[in-house]
């Protein structure tokens, strides 16, 4: 199995040295694998107000799950995913909702030099630029696979925590290790990604020739752990409970 990806790779590195394909385009859609919170734990709710809460989620992702078209760009070394802007979304309360919950007003980066993935991502009104490994997920490459369109896909599974399953369907034929949300370091493109109950599929998928295409990553000197970050985010969940 070693000898078989060590050859993968070395192939896959002569491609992407002589392959005039340098820039390439994915529009990803999303859809809810059934509902985004389970039933089973909304009734197991007994404050009422939450629950209202979490139905009211759970219609606003349903509702407008349509809506949301993401973009990644990328070329040889990096990429770049964000949701395309949606217009008149402050008097949509549903819509809002919904877009946070996707993370549609974050941005990901990913360098596979560097082999470090950045988020930009806005909490309390600042902006935070987290930084982590590529590497820090290790991805169990399956023998499972499927056809996506015209592409050969093959099945990979990880795990951000104990409840977060990821799985992902990647292929070779385009030897770009780049995905959804700041997913990759597989073999080839992410074609397809479930995250919870939520899949983001690929609808549209452009390789340019010929075609310098730069991605300005954040400044690393601007950036923060995503330990450092998560005590932020724990600090400021206790101040406001206490208030």
């Amino acid at each position: 199995m070693k000898l078989v990806l060590v050859c993968f790779f070395a192939f896959s590195n002569i491609f992407l040295l002589n392959s005039q394909s340098v820039y390439g385009n994915v529009e990803y859609k999303s859809k809810i694998n059934g509902s985004f919170i389970s039933e089973d734990v909304i009734n197991k709710e007994k404050d009422k107000n939450l629950r209202n809460t979490l139905n009211f989620l759970n219609s606003s992702i349903k509702n407008n799950q349509n809506k949301f078209v993401f973009v990644l760009d990328f070329n040889r070394n990096v990429s770049v995913f964000s949701m395309n802007k949606i217009l008149n979304v402050d008097n949509d309360t549903q819509l809002k909702y919904a877009i946070i919950t996707n993370s549609g007003k974050d941005i990901f980066y990913q360098n596979i030099i560097s082999r470090k993935k950045i988020k930009k991502k806005i909490m309390f009104g600042e902006e935070f630029n987290i930084v982590s490994n590529l590497d820090s997920l290790k991805w169990e490459l399956t023998r499972e696979e499927k056809k996506i369109g015209k592409y050969n896909c093959f099945k990979a599974i990880t795990y951000l925590n104990k409840k977060t399953k990821i799985e992902a369907w990647y292929t070779t034929q385009i030897p770009f290790g780049f995905g959804p949300k700041g997913f990759g370091g597989l073999p080839g493109l992410i074609i397809e990604l479930k995250e919870n109950n939520i899949i983001y599929f690929a609808n549209k998928i452009t390789l340019k020739t010929n075609k310098i295409f730069e991605i300005e990553i954040p400044n690393t000197q601007n950036t923060i752990s995503i330990e450092k970050y998560d005590s932020i985010g724990r600090s400021a969940k206790s101040r406001l409970k206490k208030m």
